[in-house]
């Protein structure tokens, strides 16, 4: 038996939930949101979600230990286990 956990890297601001974060962050940092979200690096997308989640459901994935949607930060090297 396999179990998988996704967990979003970043902040989505298209969704509702990733809205209210952002209104959030920004009131309590003291700028818009517009600005807050300018500043935000190496965004996801909910498609890169879903690509993520699209991957991991595949066979394709059947031997990794993790997942990163960004494939220049890999950390599947970095899992060991105990």
């Amino acid at each position: 038996m396999r179990f998988l956990a996704l967990a979003p890297a970043r902040i989505m601001p298209e969704t509702e939930l990733g809205q209210s974060a952002v209104e959030c962050y920004a009131r309590y940092l003291g700028i818009s949101p517009a600005e807050f979200i300018q500043g935000m690096v190496a965004r996801q997308t909910p498609e890169d979600v879903a690509n993520a989640i699209a991957e991991l459901a595949s066979n394709g994935a059947a031997y990794r230990e993790a997942y990163s949607p960004y494939p220049e930060r890999d950390c599947a090297s970095r899992v060991t286990h105990d």
